[in-house]
This record gives C-alpha cells, structure tokens and sequence, in this order.
C-alpha cells in the first residue's frame, strides 16, 4: 500500500490587517499588531490637521478684520472728503465740547460769501453747529446761502441801505436746536459808523430785529449764539436806523440820549470794571485766543475764558437765578447779589459792588397785547417805531431810547429789564446788561 505522500503545504498569506472604527468594536483589540511605516504615518494627520485649521482660521480672521478697518476708514475719509465739497462748504471738524468736561463732539461749519458786481468779496457767513445740536439726518441737510442788496430786495427784505455786508439765510429753516449754535458774520466795506449791530429779519415780524451779539469794527465781525433758526429768517450786520426828525432842530433829550459806558482799554465790549470782576484780560480783546472777542462771546452767552465753544452757563463766571413764582431764569454775575423786593416776586434786583444795578420786573398784561401796546398805553405818546427791538429766549424785547430798559411781553405778563447806574453818570455794566437779556427765558 503505497503510502500517501504528503501535499505541499500552501504558502503563507501575508498578513491582512483591517482596522475596525473604535465605534464598531464592542471591546479593545488585544492584538499585538508591529506597526509599520505607513501605520505611524497615518497616526499624526489627526493632530496635524487641527493645528493647520486653528493658524488659516487665525489668518482668515486677520486678513477680514483688515478688510474692515480699511472699509470703515475709507467711508470716514470718503464722508469728510464730500463735506468738504458739498455746495454749502460745509467741513467737519472735531473740537473739545467743555459743557461735559473732557468730552468732545463734533462740530459742522457751513460758510457762504456774497460777491458784490465787480466780484469782489463784501461780506461772509460761518454757522457753527454742534453735531449733537440736531438730529444727523437734519445736520447733512443744514447750509448757509448769502444774497447781496440786489437780491435781497427782490425777496421783499426791507431797510436794505442799512445792510453792511450781506444778507444770510440758513436752510433749512424751523429748526428748533438742543445746543447753541454759533452764527459769525464778517463784512469787508468801511461803514460811516462804528455803531454796528446784528440783525435778524423775518417775514412774520416785518421788521429788522436787533440780536444780542456785538460787532468787533476792528476785525470786521460779529457773532451771536442761536437757539433756533426761525422759518423765512435772514441776517445781516446793520448800521443804526436813525430817525427822520420832522424839525431841523430838533435833538433827543437828554433822557432819551443812551449814557456812555465807562473806559474800556482794549475796545473788546467789556468795560475795565466788567473784565476785572470776570477775570478776562483788560489788555487783550481775545482773552482765550479764540478769535472772538471777550464782549462778543459775553453778549452771546460763551465762555471768554474757556477756548473755542466754552459755555457762559458752566464757566463759573455767572449763576443761574430761577423764580419760583414766575418760573423765568435769568444769568447774573457770580459776584453780585441778588433778593426779591417782597414775597410777590414782581421785583427781583440783582446789586453790583459798584451800587448799580439791574432789576426784573412783572407787570400784568391782562389783555394779552404785544410789548409796544402795552408801552403806549402805559406812556402815550411813546413812538415805538423808533424804538429798537431785540430778540431774547423769553420773547422780542422793545429797548427804551436810552437802552437801558428792555419791555417783553409774553402772556398775561410784561417782564421790564431795566439797568440803573446809581447816579454814577456812566455805565459799567452794559454788556452785562446784555448778557442777562440773552439769557432770560422760561425756565424748564
């Protein structure tokens, strides 16, 4: 029997190796498997992988934050640039607003210049306002346009001969403002009289009204602070309206003559006594270098000391008196003193140390009449036409020949502000004067 011969054995296979996902197998493999090239090469991707994600995911991050930075610096530079050529020549630029303290904001200048017909420049406009003074939409709509005489008659304004300079009208108009702006206008002629005022025209009152601002003759501008820009509302600097006297030799009264004000050194607005009791320079009409003279900004309610835009309510150099039966608010000096003449109220004096004084008084209005009725039926015979007339936060006030007695009707009252210089024979206070009339207004 032959013997079977044994079959060759088949050769080995090579070892197969499958990897189960972890979570397929119910339990660890306890096989002791040698690793190889490619086993070591395949472990670290995991690790790799995750690093790589996290620096292009930093990268990405970094190259759109660039993108932007840029996009918003350039919509910044592209705002400015079209401000800066809009038709109203309307900038932007950033000053410090100290009524917060260290805050700033913004402030938008509009300008406008009239040409006369030879186009030579006669006069100009700047309107200064706070960004926080209107709502951004009404801001980028504000401007300043300027009429000359020819124009301006066209338009219906009258008493144009009075007119130095040009005629200006913000747009738009009835706008009512949470700040104080800053209207400056500046003319280039020399006028017959340094007697020059700020006027404001409006269709409503028919008449050229007389702002509490000043005129600076020597650099040929005045500025005035404004709370509103009324509807249909022009302004100009003016020369006097001087009377037409029906007799060749007749002459006002010494009554009726506005009395001197006492020595001011540096020709600023503000008396040597004014500056010496509010601590401005006597010898520098610009004490805080800010291109306005200290009586301008006074009458206009700023800061003398405080730089470009510094309030008079915050500067320390007034206090804030409130009524508490009339409910008006009025600015005096810190200095002096102020006391009701009895518990009616209708007498309130504010003393100087000088022994002037300035008083407010209420009268009833009980038919409700404007300030020149009530004056002539108080004084007949008075020729309110010849009276000038100033705007003030409390109502159109109707000055008395002399100039030291403001008549403002509002309601059932007439508030008469009126200054006394105790026999002194000169004023030391007329800007001051002038500044409580700015400043005298319903209180809130």
């Amino acid at each position: 029997m032959d013997s079977e011969q044994p079959q060759p054995l088949a050769p080995p296979l090579a070892p197969k190796i499958v990897v189960m996902p972890q979570e397929y197998s119910g339990q660890k493999s306890h096989a002791m498997v040698a690793p190889s090239e490619s086993s070591v090469a395949f472990a670290k991707p995991k690790k790799v992988r995750s690093l790589r994600f996290i620096v292009i995911s930093l990268i990405v991050l970094f190259v759109l934050s660039v993108i932007l930075l840029g996009v918003w610096y350039g919509k910044g530079l592209l705002i400015v640039f079209q401000k800066n050529n809009e038709q109203n020549n309307s900038t932007a630029i950033t000053a410090p607003q100290l009524t917060q303290g260290t805050s700033t904001s913004s402030v938008h200048v509009f300008e406008s210049i009239v040409k006369d017909n030879q186009g030579r420049v006669v006069g100009g406009a700047k309107l200064s306002l706070d960004e926080d003074a209107l709502p951004m939409r009404d801001v980028k709509n504000v401007g300043m346009i300027g009429f000359d005489k020819d124009t301006a008659k066209t338009l219906g304004i009258p008493d144009l001969e009075r007119v130095v300079g040009g005629v200006f009208s913000p747009v738009p108009q009835d706008l009512k403002l949470s700040k104080v702006a800053q209207l400056e206008l500046t003319y280039t002629d020399d006028p017959a009289t340094t007697s020059l005022s700020i006027g404001y025209y409006s269709a409503r009152s028919s008449v050229w009204n007389i702002l509490p601002g000043q005129v600076n003759t020597i650099d040929k501008k005045g500025i005035v602070g404004l709370t509103e820009i009324p509807q249909g509302s022009y302004f100009a600097i003016l020369m006097p309206n001087v009377p037409v006297l029906t007799d060749a030799t007749s002459t006002p009264s010494l009554a009726e003559t506005p009395m001197p004000s006492s020595k001011d050194s540096d020709n600023d607005g503000l008396t040597d006594t004014e500056e010496l009791m509010y601590g401005t320079n006597v010898s520098n009409p610009d004490s805080d270098a800010d291109t306005y003279n200290d009586g301008a900004e006074f009458r206009s309610l700023f800061n003398p000391l405080g730089g470009t835009g510094a309030r008079l309510a915050t500067s320390g150099l007034v206090n804030v008196y409130t009524d508490p039966l009339f409910h008006y608010q009025v600015f005096y000096p810190s200095s002096w003193l102020v006391r009701a003449l009895d518990q009616s109220h209708k007498e309130v004096i504010f003393t100087s140390k000088t022994g002037e004084l300035i008083e407010v008084l209420v009268q009833d209005n009980a038919d409700k009449v404007d300030s020149a009725t009530w004056l002539v039926r108080q004084s007949p015979g008075t020729d309110t036409n010849s009276l000038q007339r100033v705007s003030t936060p409390l109502g159109q006030a109707l000055l008395s020949q002399d100039q030291m007695t403001a008549y403002i009707s509002r309601g059932d009252q007439v508030y008469i502000v009126t200054y006394s210089t105790a026999d002194l024979g000169e004023a030391n206070f007329k800007t001051t004067f002038a500044m409580m009339l700015s400043s005298i207004a319903i209180s809130q």
